[in-house]
């Protein structure tokens, strides 16, 4: 996300955790997410930093990359690698 950008038009950043939410409101968020976010995605229009990514057989080394923390960017296990 450019700070410029978001900046020029006023936007706004949220955030939330749903550990703590009820099992109806997770599957609400992910049926959102779904419907209105992966169709940007898919066109372009949201894009989701990778930090690194690993095969699945390297989930362990995967974790160790994850908490040793100075990442930005999602740390992605690849299914069929």
């Amino acid at each position: 996300i450019s700070l410029l950008d978001l900046m020029a038009v006023r936007g706004r950043i949220h955030g939330s955790t749903l550990r703590a939410r009820p099992l109806e409101q997770k599957a609400a968020a992910a049926d959102a997410v779904r419907r209105h976010v992966l169709p940007l995605v898919a066109r372009g229009r949201i894009h989701v930093p990778v930090a690194s990514t690993f095969p699945m057989s390297a989930a362990a080394e995967a974790y160790e990359r994850f908490r040793a923390g100075g990442k930005f960017g999602k740390i992605v296990l690849v299914a069929g690698s």
